[in-house]
C-alpha cells in the first residue's frame, strides 16, 4: 500500500466539508460534545484517501486518524 504524505488545507475542501466545520464549532460551544466530535472527525476525514474512521459507541466516539505512515486511534 501507498503511503501518502502532506497536509491539508482548507482551501481546497469543499463547502459540505466547511460546513462540517461550522457544525462541530457550534456544537462544541453548546456543549454538544458528542456530536461535536463526529462533525470534527467529518470534516477532517479526506474522502479520496479514506484516512479517517470513526463510530460512536453509547456515550463515547471510537476513531482512527491515518497520516503518512502514523496512525492514530483513541476513544472520545
Amino acid at each position: 500500500m501507498p503511503v501518502r504524505f502532506g497536509r491539508f488545507s482548507d482551501s481546497i475542501k469543499p463547502q459540505y466539508k466547511l460546513d462540517k466545520w461550522a457544525e462541530a464549532d457550534r456544537l462544541y460551544k453548546s456543549g454538544e460534545l458528542l456530536p461535536a466530535y463526529l462533525a470534527f472527525f467529518d470534516y477532517i476525514r479526506d474522502d479520496a484517501e479514506d484516512n479517517v474512521h470513526f463510530a460512536q459507541q453509547g456515550e463515547a466516539v471510537w476513531f482512527e486518524i491515518q497520516q503518512g505512515s502514523k496512525t492514530l486511534r483513541g476513544t472520545a
